[in-house]
């Protein structure tokens, strides 16, 4: 995505820019006269493939006497052809004799057999007469310049973006300026030519050092900026010191590209022994370096026709390779899909050469004109190695099955029974998948697993509630995550949900059951036994009682296998107790101290807790010589505190009476529970309520 809003003018600019330098270039390339002979240089004569049996043509006349056609007339980049500045500007001087000879109505050409030729020049040419490297030239400009665009509207702000889209506009500069002198026939206007080869020099100077400074930046700052500042001020030195010819040959021209490339690989491995623990710029840098090596390929097809020399190396065209690195450049740096393409590296280095391979052949055959009888072959195995490469890729890039044990983890999930729980079980369970470096709760909420920032952070929604869970880097920070990853969680999610939604809807069908069934239990013993209450000779048959009635209610209620809050117990039984102990003319004081994310109780705890106050409450009602009564109740690192006291001249012996009754022994025997005397007119009932309350993590 864009990180900035750009306005329409500036898009318009960035995209006018360029069409319009496409279409000066097309009318510079033009305006070269044409002889109408498709003249061109073989071996040491000059061919007309126009004429019958191509005939040789040794010399042309001009206004200053008959001039010999030479190797270097047809030299497609002059400005790397010689050795010497003084057969530059013959050169030159030979050129601009030529360009006006050319201009001519009617020009003589004389053949090695001696013959005379007179022939009709055009002063200009059409569309068609544009050769075909011409329009390739233009391709690879136009697309150079789209990689800079594209990758410096992602981050304007960076200064590997901002150096990117400078070393795309020098490609693009260069690649035009070269498209239109190499492009002639024979010659053209002398003063335009010396234009145009000077602004190719210093597009490659401004190419040359906006790479190496890209370098110094991506992925890892490793140079000051000064040091930008500093090759800047020595690439204009370096121009202005080859154009006032103080430097001995023309050599100087020829050497920014290939001194560049080799610092750019001594820079990337430097890069690279920085990223050894980070798996983003360690993907990164992969990529650039898989186009990169895979761009050698255009290099060695320029110097397969010629002779392998220092001179024809430095000479060479390197337009097209260094297309290639920036493309490998603007993946890494915009990282597209780079969590997927650096998964299996051996098949991208694949796929990257036999791309590359495949266009050196086809571009190859395309301007030779000619195909020999072996080429269908050649582009067979080319598009059946592509097509496997592409099927493996589909095949590596699908996310793997689940094993028993993930299957077996993600089964446990379900059976939890708070949202809390879940959440917490779902964590573990991703930690244990897929073992990130760190997980975050993230406010965001995502409606699917979605990958963020090439594969550095996973975003996985909550199975229960809002927010996400922001998972950063994958095998304790040795992997990008990638879309498999993402798919193998989103089925997972869809699964959970499916569950979870089951799960709950057999609860609440279990829960009506039940509560039809207490309801009917409840009325069909309360009907029999509450006529029994109200007679004091029942005796101790009168708790049973109590106690049915009370597990009836608690289930027709919905309070079985339901965890409770246990703020909410103590609120709900603060107005009940009040109550009792107003009609039996007691006046109860109460004090409590729970926090509202309180911990929560399973059945048997919340009864033996309720149970046990309601059961203090009737104590204090049947002993007498007591009037007030205190409830001080507090909750501590898994213990719940209730300090019951009673404000009376008799308090201590009405105190022991209450807590050695054995009815609230047996009440609270469930809660480990511990009485002591902690002054006179106080007891403490301690509880240890979280035996009972198992974490969530071990149901995994």
């Amino acid at each position: 995505m864009l990180q900035e809003n750009y306005s329409g003018q500036y898009i318009i600019w960035l995209c006018t820019a360029p069409l319009i330098a496409v279409f000066f270039s097309i009318i510079a390339a033009c305006q070269s006269p044409i002889s109408g002979l498709n003249l061109s240089w073989s071996a040491d004569h000059a061919i007309a493939k126009a004429l019958p049996l191509k005939t040789q043509i040794a010399a042309i006349n001009s206004i200053d006497g008959w001039i010999s056609l030479q190797a270097s007339d047809f030299a497609p980049y002059p400005n790397r052809e010689f050795k010497s500045y003084h057969s530059y500007w013959q050169f030159l001087h030979r050129q601009q004799q030529l360009y006006l000879t050319l201009k001519a109505p009617h020009v003589q050409l004389i053949t090695t057999n001696g013959d005379t030729i007179t022939i009709s020049t055009g002063p200009s040419r059409n569309l068609s007469d544009l050769p075909l490297h011409f329009w390739q030239a233009i391709l690879v400009a136009v697309a150079a310049w789209c990689l800079g665009v594209y990758v410096f509207l992602l981050n304007r702000g960076s200064a590997s973006s901002r150096y990117f889209f400078l070393a795309s506009g020098a490609l693009f500069t260069a690649t035009l300026t070269s498209a239109i002198y190499s492009s002639r026939e024979l010659a053209m206007s002398a003063p335009l030519l010396v234009i145009l080869c000077d602004v190719r020099f210093l597009a490659d100077l401004l190419l040359s050092t906006s790479l190496i400074c890209l370098l110094l930046h991506f992925p890892k700052r490793i140079g000051h900026y000064s040091i930008d500042i500093a090759l800047f001020f020595l690439m204009l030195a370096w121009f202005v010191s080859a154009e006032a010819g103080l430097l001995n040959t023309p050599t100087n021209r020829q050497l920014a590209i290939p001194c560049a490339l080799i610092i750019v690989a001594a820079l990337a491995l430097l890069q690279y022994q920085f990223s050894l623990n980070d798996p983003l710029n360690n993907a990164t840098l992969f990529c650039f370096s898989t186009f990169f090596c895979s761009s050698l390929l255009f290099i060695l097809h320029e110097l397969s026709g010629i002779p392998r020399n220092l001179g024809n190396l430095l000479s060479t065209d390197y337009t097209t390779a260094l297309l290639w690195v920036l493309l490998g450049l603007a993946l890494g740096i915009g990282r597209y899909k780079l969590n997927n393409l650096t998964r299996h590296r051996y098949l991208l280095f694949f796929m990257a050469s036999t791309a590359s391979f495949s266009v050196i052949v086809i571009g190859h055959y395309i301007e030779l004109g000619e195909w020999p009888e072996y080429t269908p072959a050649i582009l067979l195995i080319l598009i059946g190695g592509l097509s496997l490469a592409i099927f493996h890729a589909g095949k590596a890039f699908a996310a793997p099955p689940f094993t028993d044990t993930e299957l077996l983890m993600f089964t446990a999930i379900n059976y939890q029974a708070s949202e809390k729980n879940i959440d917490y079980a779902w964590q573990t369970f991703l930690k244990q998948l897929l073992q990130p470096q760190a997980i975050h709760v993230d406010d965001a909420s995502y409606p699917r697993a979605t990958i963020s920032l090439g594969g550095k952070f996973l975003h996985i929604p909550k199975l229960k509630g809002p927010g996400s869970l922001c998972c950063e880097y994958a095998q304790y920070g040795k992997r990008l995550f990638n879309s498999s990853d993402a798919q193998k969680i989103n089925t997972l999610i869809f699964t959970a949900q499916g569950l979870i939604a089951n799960s709950q809807q057999h609860y609440c069908q279990q829960q009506a059951i039940n509560k039809l069934f207490a309801g009917d239990l409840q009325r069909s013993i309360g009907e029999a036994l509450v006529p029994a209450l109200r007679y004091n000779e029942c005796g101790p048959i009168k708790e049973i009682i109590r106690d049915v009635l009370t597990e009836t209610h608690t289930i027709s209620s919905g309070l079985y296998g339901r965890r409770i809050a246990l703020h909410e117990l103590i609120a709900d039984l603060q107005p009940e107790l009040e109550q009792r102990l107003e009609r039996q003319g007691l006046t109860l004081k109460w004090t409590a101290n729970l926090p509202q994310n309180s911990l929560s109780l399973e059945y048997p705890i919340y009864k033996a807790v309720s149970s046990g106050l309601r059961e203090l409450a009737k104590l204090s009602g049947q002993t007498p010589d007591i009037s007030n009564i205190c409830f001080d109740i507090k909750y501590d690192a898994g213990r719940l505190f209730i300090n019951f006291g009673a404000h009376n001249k008799g308090a201590y012996r009405s105190l022991k009476h209450i807590t050695e009754n054995e009815i609230l022994r047996r009440t609270i025997a469930p809660l480990q529970g511990q009485i002591a005397l902690i002054e006179n007119k106080k007891y403490q009932f301690n509880f240890q309520l979280t035996p009972q309350l198992s974490p969530p993590s071990s149901a995994l």
